[in-house]
């Protein structure tokens, strides 16, 4: 599930609990606006609302855009209460929770099963037949990674579990072509990301490793950002410290590698269908919506070569559009009056859709609403993907909106 309101599992498990409980105490005070209404469009750009799901999230689209992954639930908030540390308040039941898989025309569940937890990832497989999927849950005893092959031919699940010890590293991974499987391994120590592997399902064999940076900088608290592979799985970009590295899945020899400002954090980056173009989100991140100095730096996907710049808050979702024309930035903006009788400020996901040769922003698409504040936070985040073609766009935080462009 794409999370974002303040905390995540995977964030709890890399330790990161401590920096996220200073950044907690700091609201955002710069923005005010107006809440809308979920599921509402404004701008230049004829963008209208086509369906919404509701109590689900995309965990990914396959490469052709034919099929959707979506993970549906009765509890789609996770709640963390801070009281000296993070303790999540785990939901009564999830027996109704479920994985599906749906076609992009009709909608219609080709697929669906109930996963031992809530997963943290899920990707297609290049041909759209088949689904890598991650789980995280937090026992007694340390956290639990479930791993999860998929047949969507035939509905075999193919499952393991990996128990994460104080002290050990572990492997993430996304699904390349044929049974071959991208992997990223943070080290015992830092939490952050040491090597990129490439290994083959359903035995998880390792059969080629890199580093995953040469250096680290102890600049800018060492940020690193998540991988982004194109459509058809041959390339993927991702940030370190303020770097953007793109590499080929094929060898995992760097194609281009580039240093963005060295006086602001790099956060992540999206990159085209086709590869032609990367996109990546530099700030002086202090707190949530507390940048003074953010944009988007707009990439030549064949070298790194800087093409442009765009003014936009992207720190919780990128995404580059397949006719390379449009860039689509997921935020969350801080609602600042409150619910009505509660008290309560509240935050807007919201996708910000913008022109990326003249920069300007041409579409504002509301996706969710929700309101808590004091020690209680829930997790609300906003993602966003284009479809093949660029006519849809998809995002998913709480609920899952697809919007007709054009």
């Amino acid at each position: 599930m794409h999370r974002g309101e303040l905390i995540t599992r995977r964030r709890l498990v890399a330790g990161w609990a401590a920096a996220l409980a200073g950044a907690a105490a700091v609201r955002a005070r710069d923005q005010a606006p107006s809440p809308g209404k979920p599921g509402s469009a404004s701008g230049d750009l004829p963008v209208r609302l086509v369906r919404g799901v509701e109590n689900t999230t995309v965990l990914d689209v396959s490469a052709d855009s034919a099929r959707v992954c979506l993970y549906h639930t009765r509890h789609p908030t996770q709640s963390f209460t801070w009281n000296g540390s993070w303790k999540e308040n785990l939901p009564a039941s999830t027996k109704e929770d479920a994985l599906r898989v749906v076609e992009r025309d009709s909608w219609a569940s080709t697929y669906a099963t109930s996963p031992p937890a809530q997963p943290n990832l899920g990707r297609f497989f290049a041909d759209g037949g088949s689904l890598y999927v991650e789980t995280l849950s937090i026992e007694p005893g340390g956290a639990v990674i479930g791993r999860l092959l998929i047949d969507l031919r035939t509905g075999q699940v193919q499952e393991r579990q990996d128990h994460l010890r104080p002290g050990t590293g572990h492997f993430s991974y996304r699904a390349l072509a044929g049974r071959e499987l991208l992997g990223f391994g943070t080290g015992p120590d830092s939490g952050k990301t040491g090597v990129i592997v490439k290994a083959e399902a359903p035995d998880y064999r390792e059969i080629q490793r890199v580093p995953f940076a040469e250096t680290r900088s102890a600049a800018l608290g060492k940020t690193e950002g998540p991988v982004t592979l194109s459509a058809d799985r041959s390339t993927f970009v991702y940030t370190y410290d303020r770097n953007v590295v793109c590499r080929r899945t094929s060898d995992l020899g760097i194609i281009w590698s580039r240093e963005t400002d060295p006086s602001l954090a790099l956060w992540h980056a999206a990159i085209s269908a086709d590869a032609g173009l990367v996109a990546a989100y530099v700030c002086d991140y202090t707190a949530i919506g507390q940048a003074r100095k953010r944009y988007v730096v707009i990439l030549d996907g064949k070298d790194g070569s800087e093409i442009t710049r765009v003014s936009a808050d992207g720190l919780e979702a990128l995404a580059v559009s397949p006719e390379r024309q449009l860039l689509a930035v997921g935020q969350r903006v801080p609602i600042r009056e409150g619910k009505a009788g509660t008290g309560k400020a509240g935050t807007q996901p919201t996708v910000f859709l913008f022109d990326i040769k003249s920069g300007r922003q041409v579409a504002e698409l509301i996706q969710d609403q929700f309101y808590g504040g004091g020690k209680e936070y829930l997790t609300a985040g906003v993602d966003a993907r284009f479809m093949l073609g660029g006519k849809f766009l998809i995002t998913s935080g709480l609920n899952t909106r697809v919007w007709q462009i054009g």
